[in-house]
């Protein structure tokens, strides 16, 4: 089953061998081929330049909705050798999103998150009450444009933020 979070971010590590075994670790994944990421079908999700640059030691993830990826992140940062920022969002389990900076997370809820930042959820249309018995809808059910607008909005509040 897993889990899908959009995620994007740069680490640049201390050596060469907390690199290779951040890259080793996302191969085993499935999350990158030839130092490119991949989605589920093994396209480059980038351009054409590799996001592993061994001169620079670092690790760029392009923004992208990853599978399970969310779980390994705080391992890529490589017990403090790896510095940077990694900001993720999923709507899969929890609405939630997260910022790692030097391997230090932190986590929000996206939907207080959104409230605080004055990103409104538009309202349930229930004009024909009585004809949407036969949709199941629960009423907690949140709009999934509105949480694709929160995630990006998130995604985009905290990469801008150096």
């Amino acid at each position: 089953m897993g889990m899908h979070a959009e995620i994007c971010g740069k680490i640049h590590y201390q050596n060469l061998e907390s690199l290779k075994t951040a890259v080793k670790r996302l191969e085993k994944g499935g999350w990158i081929t030839k130092d490119h990421f991949t989605d589920d079908c093994g396209n480059y999700i980038g351009d054409e330049m590799p996001d592993i640059d061994y001169k620079k030691l670092t690790i760029e993830i392009p923004w992208f909705s990853y599978h399970n990826l969310v779980f390994h992140l705080d391992n890529l940062f490589a017990k403090g050798k790896g510095k940077g920022k990694v900001v993720w969002a999923s709507s899969d389990e929890d609405f939630e999103g997260g910022v790692i900076v030097d391997g230090k997370g932190t986590v929000y809820n996206l939907a207080e998150w959104a409230k605080s930042n004055g990103i409104e959820e538009p309202p349930h249309e229930d004009e024909d009450e009585d004809e949407d018995e036969d949709e199941d809808e629960d009423e907690d059910s949140i709009d999934p444009d509105f949480e694709n607008e929160v995630i990006d909005a998130f995604m985009e509040f905290h990469l801008a933020d150096k």
